[in-house]
């Protein structure tokens, strides 16, 4: 059967939807796709949100849902949020309509192979088993418990060097996931027998969050960027980690978390060479007694003061401001952390949007500023820098046009903060 195709935020009459797949969506795929029925013809509707990606229905129909970012750039957006390398080949030779996980999924076998090629990791791991001939040394208090009357074997405690430790068993259950997913095509015989040679490697059903509890060293750094990888493709297929069931397979990807998370870090690593920082905080105080909270997705400091917040926002602006509750929350972020200026990041829809709002009765200024996400690739690691520094600038001019090298920034980390340099309250 034909797969339903829709575009983020795009509404569609689906006249030949079946009524089993218009329940299955409103019951399981809410949070990803709206569904209504349209008065007049009386036609199911379906309306996107920002989840992207591919959805089985009950019928064996596939609705798919694409992102408006293309396939190279939005790899690339993948690779910076997840802290894996980039490699332009990685993505040549791609359809228009690949799929997202298509996409990461090739990469990953790509990855699983090279890692097998060059020979998995290996660890001495501490073992026990009542055998027939001796090997390490004699657990006595288990052999006595196993083998008091029959004496045909021996309890042994014993370490190996295997290749059967947590870090390669968490890359076999993703490769046997991505296998049984149903949603990978030509890919699954590639990851069938990624599994297959993998044998000795137990199956395990660990949680996506795994990937950020191992210790990295000089033997297995290497390990690192795939095992982010790993768990990205976990949480998109997991029953953890997407909606539906085994039954019916989908990987949805929140373009919203991918959005903020790409921003963030691609804030963070333009302002390395500037003596500033961004992160996302934790939950913070909104009122004095402690009972609401909030969470800005990016709290800009330099010199140990906070100088400005800000927000990612995945949606359409056109370039008149309209008062909605993206400002009202930047008011009520700058207002908490007694800060002046506050920024909201957009993707860039119809024009280029750098302007600042100064709120009545009150110092707080919030500006709007929007990345082009549909620039050329070889563009948009600098378009991301752009948009860095342009906040920083809005924030504090004077640390925006002073580089910092390496050493005069390891002295302002041994003195400590400059009380000279504050340009903000601090919270």
């Amino acid at each position: 059967m034909d797969s339903i195709r829709l575009e983020e935020y795009e509404s569609r009459l689906v006249p030949d939807l079946d009524a089993e797949d218009l329940r299955f969506l409103a019951a399981k795929h809410s949070r990803s796709v709206a569904t209504a029925v349209e008065p007049v013809s009386s036609f199911p509707k379906l309306t996107a949100t920002s989840w992207v990606g591919v959805i089985t229905l009950p019928s064996g129909r596939e609705l798919r849902i694409h992102t408006k970012v293309p396939v190279a750039n939005l790899f690339y957006m993948l690779s910076v949020a997840g802290g894996w390398p980039f490699r332009p080949d990685d993505i040549v030779g791609y359809e228009p309509d690949a799929t997202i996980l298509y996409v990461v999924a090739r990469y990953f076998r790509d990855l699983l192979r090279e890692l097998d090629a060059a020979g998995l990791y290996r660890a001495y791991r501490d073992g026990s088993e009542n055998l027939t001939a001796l090997r390490g040394r004699i657990d006595f208090r288990e052999d006595l418990r196993r083998n008091l009357i029959e004496r045909q074997r021996t309890a042994c405690s014993f370490s190996e060097f295997t290749r059967d430790i947590p870090e390669n068993q968490f890359l076999r259950q993703a490769a046997s996931l991505m296998g049984g997913s149903g949603l990978v095509g030509d890919l699954e015989s590639d990851f069938h027998a990624i599994d297959y040679w993998w044998g000795d490697v137990t199956p395990t059903r660990f949680d996506p969050d795994r990937a950020t509890r191992f210790v990295y060293h000089r033997l297995n750094e290497r390990y690192r960027p795939i095992h982010m990888l790993a768990a990205l493709l976990m949480q998109w297929l997991s029953p953890g980690g997407a909606e539906g069931d085994r039954r019916f397979p989908a990987f949805l990807v929140n373009m919203n978390d991918l959005y903020e998370s790409f921003v963030r870090r691609s804030i963070e690593l333009a302002l390395v060479r500037f003596s500033a920082t961004v992160r996302k905080p934790r939950e913070l105080d909104f009122d004095k007694g402690g009972f609401t909270h909030f969470q800005p997705d990016l709290l800009f400091t330099a010199s140990g003061l906070s100088i400005g917040v800000g927000d990612c926002k995945y949606k359409r602006r056109g370039p008149v401001a309209i008062v909605d509750q993206d400002l009202y929350q930047m008011v009520a972020y700058c207002t908490a952390l007694g800060l002046t200026d506050g920024v909201l990041i957009y993707p860039q829809h119809l024009v280029n949007i750098a302007d600042d709002l100064s709120i009545s009765s009150s110092d707080i200024k919030v500006h709007r500023l929007t990345i082009n996400l549909g620039e050329p690739l070889s563009e948009l690691g600098r378009e991301a820098e752009r948009v860095a520094t342009t906040a920083l600038s809005l924030f504090a001019p004077a640390v925006a046009d002073t580089v910092v090298d390496d050493a005069a920034a390891r002295r302002a980390a041994t003195v400590g903060p400059n009380p000279a340099r504050a340009v903000a309250r601090p919270t």
